[in-house]
């Protein structure tokens, strides 16, 4: 008697246990065809097409129990055109963080759209979890273009003026004021990001023009610009 009931005491003691290991806190553990850790820090991505510029995520990969073991990272789904820094940190024991560089590279630029892609975990004992998250290639904004009646150009007294941007048909992501801080000269500028512009260093008209990037108020179709003309810091506001 005293045998059966050590022998049963023993079953339920080991039944507990796997069932222990199934789930906690939400995440696979010990005995599952999942592995027991969470990627922290993933997001979607947005470019704009046609634009050479990068996006990060800053990663971070836990483990949520005591079962460590080696895990490397892959990323799946880009779309042509978009790809990413192979240089990052994309296996180790967690805890561990990692920077996952992406870049718009392809000159013609990308099919505006949403790109599904898969960031994947595989430990070494080849088990996986994957984390979706989506690639935002947009248009470039064309909100801010046209016709500018109100201007000012505080670097030294100028009345008010007109103005007008309008695009390069030759160069991706390029455009043009028509009277930059009411000179009459015309000033390029490179749209990098969905709202945002940098005017590149050019002379024109005698004056050498260079700027940080600016943000462009598109929903009141306005902008604000911290500009270098010469050895003079100005400010441009149009609206």
């Amino acid at each position: 008697m005293k045998r059966n009931l050590l022998l049963l005491m023993i079953i339920v003691s080991i039944a507990s246990c796997r069932k222990r290991d199934e789930v906690v806190n939400n995440y696979t553990t010990i005995g599952s065809s999942q592995p027991a850790f969470a990627i922290n820090g993933i997001s979607d991505l947005a470019f704009i097409n046609e634009v050479n510029y990068g996006a990060v995520l800053s990663l971070t990969v836990q483990y949520m129990d005591s079962a460590q073991e080696n895990v490397t990272l892959g990323l799946t789904g880009l779309p042509t055109g978009i790809t990413y820094d192979t240089t990052w940190i994309n296996s180790g024991i967690p805890t561990f963080s990692t920077t996952l560089s992406v870049f718009d590279t392809m000159g013609a630029g990308v099919t505006p759209g949403i790109y599904p892609v898969k960031l994947t975990a595989t430990t070494i004992s080849g088990r996986t979890r994957s984390y979706p998250f989506n690639i935002k290639v947009q248009g470039m904004p064309t909100a801010f273009l046209g016709k500018y009646t109100t201007c000012s150009y505080f670097c030294t007294p100028t009345s008010v003026y007109s103005d007008s941007l309008y695009v390069d048909a030759s160069v991706p992501n390029k455009v043009w004021f028509s009277n930059f801080g009411n000179t009459g000269n015309k000033v390029y500028a490179m749209i990098t990001a969905p709202e945002t512009m940098t005017i590149p260093s050019q002379t024109a008209g005698g004056i050498t023009y260079s700027c940080t990037p600016s943000t462009l108020q598109l929903a009141n179709h306005q902008i604000s610009i911290q500009v270098h003309a010469g050895s003079s810091t100005c400010n441009l506001f149009m609206r």
